[in-house]
């Protein structure tokens, strides 16, 4: 159970129960947290959670070129993992340069260069 939460310059950490130390803490490294999506933080306007692009096809000039599997977290940006229509997979940088805008309502991702997933 958390006890606090607390914001550290843009960071925040957490205090465990029973969890007193950082020897203690070390054991729950590289663990993921999960909310429940009526409990997690609200949105603001033109925001969304990475895991609702899931299904969402990417689309260029009015063409499906691929749908989001998944999206992955990496050290520099976010990728989405997109499915081309024969299976195979490519990663797309979450980025300005290569990704436009993001309808969820329609489930589409505007992808701004088709080169990106060949």
């Amino acid at each position: 159970m958390v006890e606090s939460v607390q914001d550290a310059a843009g960071a925040l950490t957490m205090k465990l129960q029973g969890v007193d130390g950082p020897e203690e803490a070390r054991a729950f490294m590289g663990y993921e947290i999960k909310v429940p999506r009526t409990e997690a933080a609200p949105l603001g306007k033109d925001e969304f959670y990475a895991g609702d692009l899931s299904g969402c096809a990417l689309m260029k000039d009015g063409e499906k070129l691929a749908v989001v599997k998944s999206v992955i977290e990496g050290p520099a940006c976010s990728y989405l993992e997109a499915e081309l229509p024969g299976g195979e997979l490519r990663l797309v940088p979450f980025m300005n340069e290569y990704v436009g805008a993001v309808d969820l309502a329609s489930r589409l991702v505007e992808l701004k260069v088709a080169w990106i997933l060949e």
